[in-house]
């Protein structure tokens, strides 16, 4: 799931930044802080739904923030480093259609 906002998201980038927006306006109706505790700990290996499908990484931190975000924007649940290329994305909800286990080999 796409973590960088760009210019024209695709329907599915689209859907997880309406999934977000949606998260944000429910955590702040009903004023659940702090945050619910995370499935995946620093150091876990997740799969992420980014632009190509699920790939891949590493969570290295928890409840992420961009510098430039406003206040009242929610921290991410995850930032996770891609193996494939190194990119840094973030996970906009802590659910199994954002970041899951990755499949038993």
């Amino acid at each position: 799931v796409t973590l960088i906002r760009k210019p024209n998201p695709s329907p599915a980038e689209s859907e997880v930044i309406a999934d977000y927006e949606e998260t944000h306006r429910e955590l702040l109706a009903s004023r659940i802080f702090p945050p619910p505790p995370l499935r995946f700990a620093v150091g876990d290996q997740v799969q992420c739904q980014y632009r190509e499908g699920w790939l891949l990484g590493e969570v290295i931190d928890l409840w992420y923030r961009e510098s430039e975000w406003p206040p009242e924007r929610p921290s991410a649940p995850y930032q996770v480093q891609l193996f494939r290329g190194g990119v840094l994305i973030y996970a906009v909800r802590d659910n199994d259609n954002c970041i899951r286990l990755p499949p038993s080999t």
